[in-house]
């Protein structure tokens, strides 16, 4: 009998950042430290950040803190890609 194990997923999301000028550092240090997260692309006070996680929560968990951050105005996802790895393995013998 053939058996399939699904492995993590891969998740890659972005999102547009706008925030208070007088904030960027804060900001900046805040998504350097987030694990999976960087800034793509940053023009005045808007950016684009990328996260990439092995779990949907590590993205919840983000916005939820980026939101909530002084000088942050708004923070929304506009992309979010999920790819779970499925192997299959040949018929096998299992043993109870």
């Amino acid at each position: 009998m053939a058996t399939s194990r699904i492995e993590p997923a891969h998740h890659i999301a972005s999102l547009v950042i706008q925030f208070k000028a007088e904030h960027r550092a804060a900001l900046h240090q805040f998504i350097d430290n987030f694990t999976g997260a960087e800034i793509g692309v940053e023009e005045n006070s808007k950016m684009v950040v990328l996260i990439t996680s092995d779990n949907q929560q590590t993205i919840v968990d983000f916005i939820d803190q980026v939101q909530l951050r002084t000088g942050v105005l708004s923070a929304n996802l506009v992309y979010h890609f999920n790819e779970a790895e499925t192997s299959t393995q040949g018929a096998q013998n299992e043993t109870a």
